[in-house]
């Protein structure tokens, strides 16, 4: 192997010679000065192109001197001009100047990549000095660029970037009024067919927006607005400038009127052809829409509760309506139109899976093309279903009258915050009414948060590390007794529980929004040691929708005349504490289960894919095994079952995801006696409800049972075993497991073993 040769210093080549003939060339413009050493000059600048490090001087002056060679021999020197534009791109990214004018926007455009790369570190690192090298170069970019070119608005929002970075790591105000000229000066120039258009007048708005002066908020107003007239925005777009724009009305009106807007725009955010990680994605991004569009609602001179509830329900729950409507029941659709059916299943079925097989020499591509077919197909298909008669109101969200008398068999109360305050929408037969939450009638948004993040930490460190247990005891009563003062007696002074008929207490369904999820509001609303004077039996329903869609699934399932149980145990898993009590509890449910299987316990044999296939065929399913969320894609939260490592590597169990894609049309109870089994970890995703409850809601399940953190073992094993003992499951009538669970908790915690509050509140109802 030949020895590398050593880097060259270019000690030998005249410099003093080469900057008198540039200098004599500049002041005589001599035609013969700048084309009498093309041979020379053609060699010298092979060797400096080829040279790792060459000297940043002598490619400047002898760039330009085969610049002017180029230029002036009537344009045939087409490698002078090649040569000068690789040694002066070089040069332009060390910042030499002059450069000639003529070269300038090709230099430009040989820089743009490099500055795209410097850019992109410095906002990754925030270290300032790469930023004020990024800064300098697309200043230099923008100053050599054409004015009218095409990529010139481009690289002014570039350069507001820069300026922006530059202005939040030093607070420079001259840095941030840099900014908004450039990024404005984007705005101003961009095409309405340019696809970048909405994102530089959105950033132009929020520029402006950041120098708070009056004739700023007026233009960023209008940039906001304009993005409106951009039928080619993409909807993330559209819905961050509606949003913005309402923060800077005057009028409250024109803000509702805004922030509706945006909300009407949200399930377009998450398309059915994309997957469902992106999906969840998309919808991260506006965490708090739909509670801010209803609080502005109820605020603004002639709004109503029920509009108010109208945006909740059309803003929340995205991904789980999306699902519902693709699960709808399909039995009569079956019998009057089997094609349509048949195709609405398959195209379904493959909308649901996120990794569809692709066929031989398919690209990503290519499968993104067919999905979107896809998903075009499915909603021309709803549209001909709703054409056909009995068929109109197929998959369709419910209207005002129909949300109102879901509330037919007890109260519905949603519990919604924002900036603007905390409020409970009450629903009844006779409409909505509005209950401001607090004692004095102002509890603030900021509380809430406070109070649900620090149960959420302290539930953590419990799991984490279990040293804290009797201080984390006493939180819990004290969360309790606030719940109590501030959220559950504003309500039930409104809204008095009715007493008790034909032996059953009122029921009342709790649709938490926001930080609210992670707050155990049903445990307010009892007290164990009440026994008989407890007023009112809570559940929990993501949203009237899904409260809907659980009791026509259930009424049309009473007629099965037999009752079908599996019981599905995985005492042991990788990685996680052995579950004793499992065995037991499983051997007692067998004597209250009507007609039930076994699958897992100490042999095995509980797969996902198992219980996948006797879920399909029971009315109930019982859980007993070690639930897990995960905190960074509430899609991959699961059961941990036996050999489920080798079915999905990497995500042990059954997920979220599998379940969701399930179809089970005997369906009627599933008991998860598991730990955090009702709980969204994912702030950004407290309002769409991705948990393993909400999951076998969606497979088919009108009712669940589920925790909100860790139980007990033998706590778990009570309460169910009590539970069944209560439920009578007849086949035609309907099963009250809401009061049975109610009951079974109020024994476990007087009787058994679970006094304290943080023992027996885990336990959920969800559903009818």
């Amino acid at each position: 192997m030949p020895p590398t040769p050593p880097p060259e210093d270019f000690a030998d080549v005249p410099r003093a010679e080469l900057l008198d003939r540039l200098d004599a060339i500049e002041v005589h413009r001599d035609r013969r000065l700048a084309v009498g050493h093309t041979a020379e000059d053609d060699a010298l600048a092979r060797r400096l192109l080829a040279a790792p490090d060459p000297p940043l001087e002598l490619c400047h002056t002898l760039g330009l001197l085969r610049w002017y060679a180029y230029h002036h021999s009537d344009r045939r020197l087409r490698g002078a001009r090649e040569q000068a534009t690789e040694l002066l791109s070089r040069v332009f990214l060390a910042g030499r100047e002059p450069m000639p004018r003529l070269l300038g926007p090709e230099l430009a455009d040989e820089a743009e990549p490099e500055a795209r790369t410097r850019l992109d570190e410095a906002e990754r690192t925030r270290d300032p000095g790469a930023c004020g090298r990024a800064l300098a170069l697309w200043e230099r970019i923008v100053h050599h660029s054409r004015p009218h070119g095409p990529d010139y608005a481009a690289r002014l929002f570039a350069l507001g970037r820069a300026r922006l970075l530059q202005h939040a790591l030093t607070g420079a105000r001259d840095a941030l009024r840099g900014a908004a000229a450039a990024i404005s000066g984007a705005a101003d120039l961009g095409s309405p067919y340019d696809v970048e258009q909405a994102t530089y007048l959105v950033h132009a708005g929020d520029a402006l927006c950041s120098q708070d002066g009056p004739e700023e908020l007026r233009r960023a107003l209008a940039y906001y607005d304009a993005v409106r007239a951009l039928r080619a925005a993409p909807t993330p777009m559209r819905i961050r400038a509606a949003r913005s724009a309402a923060a800077l009305r005057d009028d409250p009106d024109d803000a509702a009127g805004d922030l509706r807007a945006a909300v009407e725009l949200l399930p377009l955010v998450a398309p059915r052809h994309l997957a469902r990680a992106e999906r969840m994605r998309e919808l991260s991004g506006f965490p708090a829409l739909a509670r801010d569009a209803a609080a502005a609602e109820l605020r603004r001179a002639g709004g109503t509760a029920s509009a108010a509830l109208g945006l909740l329900e059309l803003g929340r729950n995205v991904l789980m309506h999306h699902d519902l409507t693709a699960h709808s029941d399909l039995t009569d659709l079956e019998r009057l139109q089997p094609h349509q059916a048949a195709e609405f299943r398959r195209l379904r079925d493959f909308l649901d899976e996120d990794a569809p097989d692709r066929p031989p020499g398919e690209s990503a591509e290519e499968l993104q093309e067919r999905r979107g077919a896809a998903a075009a197909r499915f909603d021309a298909l709803l549209a001909e279903i709703r054409r056909s008669p009995g068929f109109a109101g197929f998959g369709l969200p419910p209207g005002e009258r129909e949300l109102t008398d879901e509330a037919r068999e007890g109260v519905l109360v949603v519990l919604t915050t924002s900036a603007y305050g905390s409020d409970a929408l009450v629903v009844r037969p006779e409409g909505v009414l509005r209950v401001a939450l607090g004692s004095r009638g102002g509890l603030r948004e900021e509380e809430v948060a406070q109070r649900a993040a620090g149960f959420q930490q302290r539930l953590r460190a419990a799991r984490d590390a279990d040293t804290s247990r009797p201080a984390l005891v006493a939180y819990v009563a004290d969360t309790l007794a606030w719940l109590e003062a501030e959220v559950v007696a504003p309500v039930l002074a409104a809204v008095p529980p009715e007493p008790a008929r034909a032996g059953r207490r009122a029921r009342l369904w709790w649709i938490p929004c926001g930080p609210f999820t992670w707050l155990p509001v049903h445990a307010a609303a009892r007290t164990p040691q009440q026994g008989a004077e407890r007023a009112v039996v809570s559940s929990y329903t993501p949203s009237i929708r899904a409260l809907r869609h659980a009791r026509l699934r259930d009424a049309a399932r009473r007629a099965d005349g037999v009752v079908r149980s599996v019981i599905v145990t995985a005492p042991r898993a990788p990685g996680a504490p052995e579950l004793p009590e499992t065995a037991r509890e499983a051997a007692d449910l067998g004597g209250l289960l009507p007609g039930h299987s076994r699958v897992g316990g100490p042999g095995g044999g509980a797969t996902a894919e198992a219980v996948l296939d006797r879920l399909r065929s029971c009315s109930v399913a019982h859980f007993a095994c070690h639930g897990v969320t995960d905190e960074d894609d509430p899609s991959r939260s699961r059961l941990l079952l036996d050999g489920a490592a080798a079915e999905e590597p990497g995500v042990p169990g059954l997920t979220v995801a599998r379940l969701q894609r399930a179809e089970l049309r005997q369906a009627r109870l599933a008991y998860l006696s598991a730990c955090r089994t009702a709980r969204t970890d994912d702030p950004r995703l407290l309002d769409e409800s991705v948990h393993l409850a909400s999951a076998l809601q969606v497979a088919g399940f009108p009712q669940v049972i589920g925790t909100l953190w860790e139980v007990g073992d033998s706590m778990a094993a009570g309460v169910a075993r009590r539970f069944y003992d209560r439920l009578r499951m007849e086949p035609g009538d309907a099963w009250p497991a809401a009061e049975a669970l109610d009951d079974a908790v109020e024994a476990e915690a007087t009787e058994g073993t679970g006094r304290a509050a943080f023992q027996w509140a885990p336990f959920v109802h969800l559903g009818i």
